[in-house]
């Protein structure tokens, strides 16, 4: 699943920048669930769980409909808080700090596999003609020597 979400930009760049965001989104949505899971274990009340999880709806709701940049980055943050607490308080699931580095784990593998499969493709297509190398950024001494007076 987390392969085909990076895949929808075919762009190395792209892929890098959004294996980044959600490696960072599922981490800090990971942190809360195990704040709110470790909650739940110190008191293992219904109607605690339900104003915990208010709470925590009620946080990420101020930050996701912010006017703020980082805005997306909490609404993935705020999934991954939903499945890994749901995932977590079943009777045979296990703790929410096994299910989240098993997450982190399995992002960090998407990330890896989409990021090196358009690194490979590009080099191919390169190397097939069917793209331009890329021409190489502006050093320093380049641009030194662009300002300097004739």
């Amino acid at each position: 699943m987390f392969s085909a979400i990076l895949a929808q930009t075919p762009d190395l760049q792209a892929g890098i920048k959004g294996s980044s965001a959600l490696l960072l989104a599922n981490c800090l949505g990971g942190v809360a669930a195990v704040a709110v899971y470790g909650l739940l274990i110190g008191f293992p009340e219904y109607l605690y769980f339900i104003l915990i999880m208010l709470l925590v709806t009620l946080l990420f709701a101020q930050k996701i409909f912010s006017d703020s940049p980082t805005a997306a980055l909490y609404s993935t943050a705020f999934t991954a808080v939903l499945l890994l607490v749901g995932s977590s308080i079943g009777e045979y699931t296990g703790d929410a700090t096994a299910n989240f580095l098993k997450r982190i784990v399995q992002i960090a593998i998407a990330a890896l596999y989409i990021v090196t499969a358009f690194y490979t493709l590009n080099r191919l297509f390169i190397m097939l003609g069917y793209r331009k190398r890329p021409t190489p950024a502006a050093t320093e001494a380049n641009v030194v020597d662009d300002f300097s007076p004739a």
